[in-house]
């Protein structure tokens, strides 16, 4: 299934080159569109990269190690996660059939 065609047919949505389409859990074969969101493709391309750098099955290694890095890779996957979950918010105004809202501050 091609889900970016499947977003913006869900959606009624055009999304330009710049966007990516983005499965919240992860699973590639969820193409439930609740699991589908169109981030920023820099914005996409940074999370996925934050996250080589948070992961927990490494945290023991991770604390006896460099902490303060950890902590900085950290805070940082947690601002990039947060600035999803705006887009995540975006999404589910269409999803409601809220107004369209183009002018949000931290879009």
């Amino acid at each position: 299934m091609n889900y970016r065609k499947f977003y913006k047919t869900a959606l009624n949505v055009e999304l330009s080159a710049d966007f990516d389409i983005h499965h919240i859990d992860f699973d590639k074969s969820n193409n439930a569109i609740n699991n589908l969101v169109a981030l920023p493709r820099k914005l996409h391309q940074d999370y996925h990269t934050s996250l080589k750098g948070v992961h927990t099955d490494q945290l023991p290694v991770k604390l006896t190690g460099n902490c303060s890095q950890y902590i900085s890779e950290l805070y940082n996957y947690l601002e990039l996660y947060m600035e999803c979950n705006k887009w995540v918010d975006y999404r589910n105004h269409f999803l409601l059939g809220l107004p369209n809202f183009h002018n949000l501050n931290y879009l």
